[in-house]
């Protein structure tokens, strides 16, 4: 079998995890890898100070440069698949990777994946608010499709949550697993990095809305923010 390397998601459960104390069988078991893979990424991807996410992430990348095409793999199918069924474009999502320092394919291989999709009778291409085809510019008019209403970005939120001098800003993110195959959504306090989980069969709106409340609802009084 084919090794697939690690995602950024993957290295963030990794991190979160053993700071709440885990055993990599556990990590491993959540993950669904092995755990000699846990054990290795960690002795292989430390920092001096201990393991991060982003830093190990780095130094992995780092050792694969010498690569000179991006290979479009299941891990990497999956986690494009996601964010397409999640309402973003395929620009959008060539963009953000690119901004994060992580390997995607072009926009353009993305609509190629949707047409093949289609072909065999998948349903990628009804997430698509235009089916591929070439907005019309509106002049005249902001146009504020596909944004979320009453949406305040991250930028603007209040110091005191970036300074971490408080207990109850919460960051959330979700771990698509390989292939599709469900996933986990996490809930991070940021001055403890006390961590609630939850595993859902699907990353979709509906099923990680209903993760969250589910988790935090017993720890209700201990939220003033969530990132």
């Amino acid at each position: 079998m084919k090794y697939r390397p690690l995602t950024l998601e993957e290295r963030y459960t990794i991190a979160t995890m053993k700071q709440a104390g885990h055993a990599h069988r556990e990590i491993a078991r959540v993950l669904g890898r092995p755990p000699s893979t846990i054990g290795r990424e960690v002795r292989r991807n430390h920092s001096s100070k201990g393991y991060y996410y982003r830093t190990a992430h780095a130094l992995a990348r780092s050792r694969r440069r010498g690569k000179a095409t991006i290979t479009f793999d299941a891990a990497m199918r999956a986690q494009a698949e996601a964010k397409l069924q999640a309402g973003w474009s395929p620009e959008q999502v060539t963009g953000r990777f690119k901004a994060l320092g992580l390997p995607m394919v072009s926009h353009q291989r993305l609509y190629q994946h949707i047409r093949h999709d289609q072909a065999l009778g998948g349903s990628l291409h009804r997430f698509l608010r235009h089916d591929g085809k070439r907005r019309k510019k509106r002049y005249g008019a902001k146009d504020y499709r596909g944004r979320i209403r009453d949406r305040v970005d991250i930028d603007q939120r209040p110091a005191v949550v970036a300074a971490k001098s408080r207990w109850g800003d919460w960051e959330g993110d979700t771990i698509v697993g390989g292939q599709r195959q469900g996933a986990v959504v996490t809930l991070v306090e940021r001055r403890s990095q006390y961590l609630l989980m939850k595993k859902v069969a699907r990353a979709d709106a509906a099923s990680v809305t209903a993760a969250v409340l589910r988790v935090a609802q017993p720890h209700a009084e201990q939220f003033k923010t969530i990132t």
